[in-house]
């Protein structure tokens, strides 16, 4: 008697059905990829459409995680991105030494009453450099100076400057065309008046507007100082 080999049967998906199951995959992955573009541009919106205070509110509660820093309620931090560190750490000796190991678009926060500045790196949710707070000014406010005097008074009045004032960047040496009799320091801008004062009080010299007969100074100078004729 031989055996009947039972009929195997393969049951075969329509095309209808492999057709739409094709559809529903394609479209998965056609949103999914979409929805991450969306996601990621959706964020960079976020980030140019925020207020300075909501970024700073982040800012520190990211650090905040790392280091401990003042409550943003307590103490608001003066805020400033780096965009171009190479004119920072050229800016002077305390801004090359403050920003020595910084990056563009690092931040900087920096607390007057904590007497802390932090440089934070956020690409990597990491802190590159803690300070105090008056290193920071010095290094983000330089002061450049145009020094007028005699060759052989040059060095010993700033280096005089140098050791009172961290932010004051001599620019300029040259001698003067004219003789005072007493020392000028001259300030620019209304903005440096203050700092002129502070240097006219360390050197023994006086306030005033720039002698007749010396040069403009060049573009970028905040202060002048006209060394007196017992200096030259």
């Amino acid at each position: 008697m031989s055996k009947q080999s039972s009929p195997r049967f393969k049951k075969s998906m329509p095309f209808g059905s492999i057709a739409l199951v094709v559809l529903f995959v394609g479209l998965a992955v056609f949103g999914g990829y979409f929805f991450v573009k969306y996601q990621n541009v959706n964020t960079k919106y976020k980030e140019v459409t925020q207020s300075v205070e909501d970024r700073d509110r982040q800012l520190v509660q990211a650090v905040s995680k790392l280091y401990a820093v003042p409550a943003y309620e307590k103490e608001k931090p003066t805020v400033l991105l780096v965009s171009d560190k190479d004119q920072l750490k050229s800016a002077s000796d305390a801004s090359a030494k403050f920003f020595e190991n910084a990056e563009n678009n690092d931040y900087v926060l920096a607390y007057k009453d904590a007497d802390i500045s932090i440089i934070y790196r956020k690409g990597e949710n990491r802190i590159i450099k803690i300070d105090n707070y008056s290193n920071f000014v010095a290094a983000a406010n330089p002061i450049n100076i145009s020094l007028l005097a005699a060759d052989a008074a040059q060095k010993s009045i700033q280096d005089k400057i140098s050791q009172q004032f961290k932010n004051a960047v001599v620019s300029n040496k040259s001698t003067p065309k004219t003789a005072q009799t007493k020392g000028v320091v001259y300030a620019t801008s209304p903005d440096f008046n203050d700092a002129a004062k502070q240097l006219a009080q360390l050197l023994g010299y006086d306030v005033g507007s720039l002698p007749a007969g010396e040069d403009a100074p060049a573009q970028g100078t905040d202060i002048v100082i006209v060394a007196p004729v017992a200096n030259q």
